[in-house]
């Protein structure tokens, strides 16, 4: 069967009363008052809880902030620290204001080592296929700072999609790495949603050997094909819809330079779907099949140019 596819600080209350005392009479000869500075205390021991994509990193004696990693960074969620705490995420810097933080710091970078096998042989958006290291660093007030770092798990979903989305409108690098590469060793396509492909050579490993990632545009041609012979609710097998027509243009982008390096439209498929499932208020459609697209980013893989 054919397989179509369907779009889819503290306040300074000290100086003000010194100022006072000193106006209604510091000429008594009473000793001004010495602030003391503040107790500098060692940096905290530090211990992670990890439940689901939720990371707790529980400071003793200071207090705790958690993390959810990653569709595409990592999310400061609620957090119970001093003000003006200082914490860094991957090379993102923010300062605790004593509120719910939903901060997010993109941290992309660190998923180079996914490997690619695992990747191709997964076959859930949530099963994880690799884990990343993410660094963090915390400095609350009058303690030492502490480094350490998050080892997060990445599943299919979130970190794949936002790479691919993320090169079609910048470069998008890894940890150390050039923002050149030839010929290509690997490519990712973005089916619809969250499902997606991968094509790569023997010399890919891992996600950090990606050159090209591919987006989807459905693209409305404005015509209708009439098609009959459906039933609904197992009823007889009489109705006619009127499907509409989409073409769809694949777009390849060098994922280190975020340029574009190669457009395609593929025609919809000629005749009517044998089979066709609609959720309640789904227009039926109708598009090309998705193994030319596939073999058109293949070959180019193997040749090292799209043609």
């Amino acid at each position: 069967m054919n397989e179509l596819m369907r779009p889819t600080s503290r306040a300074s209350a000290l100086c003000s009363a010194f100022v006072l005392t000193a106006a209604l009479g510091c000429n008594r000869g009473d000793p001004p008052r010495e602030e003391k500075a503040p107790v500098q205390h060692p940096a905290p021991s530090v211990e992670w809880e990890h439940k689901g994509p939720v990371h707790t990193m529980r400071l003793n004696q200071v207090g705790y902030v958690e993390f959810s990693c990653c569709p595409s960074g990592m999310l400061l969620g609620t957090l119970s620290l001093p003000r003006n705490t200082k914490i860094t995420v991957g090379d993102t810097p923010f300062t605790e204001d004593n509120s719910v933080m939903r901060r997010d710091a993109p941290v992309a970078k660190y998923f180079g080592q996914v490997d690619l096998a695992s990747l191709a042989a997964s076959e859930t958006n949530a099963q994880i296929v690799g884990k990343a290291k993410i660094p963090i660093s915390v400095e609350a007030p009058y303690y030492g700072a502490v480094s350490t770092s998050l080892e997060a798990d990445l599943t299919v979903a979130g970190p794949i999609a936002a790479i691919i989305t993320g090169a079609a409108k910048g470069p998008v690098l890894f940890e150390s790495e050039p923002s050149d590469a030839t010929p290509p060793d690997a490519a990712l396509v973005l089916w619809q949603d969250e499902y997606y492909s991968v094509f790569r050579t023997e010399k890919a490993k891992v996600l950090a050997d990606v050159d090209w990632v591919a987006t989807l545009e459905w693209v409305d041609t404005g015509k209708k094909r009439p098609c009959g012979g459906y039933s609904s609710n197992g009823g007889p097998a009489t109705r006619t819809l009127d499907f509409e027509v989409y073409d769809v243009r694949v777009d390849v982008f060098d994922r280190r330079k975020g340029t574009k390096v190669a457009s395609k439209t593929f025609a919809a498929e000629p005749g009517c779907p044998s089979v066709l499932n609609l959720e309640h208020g789904e227009k039926p459609t109708v598009g090309p099949r998705r193994e030319p697209m596939k073999k058109w980013i293949e070959d180019g893989v193997k040749a090292g140019a799209l043609r």
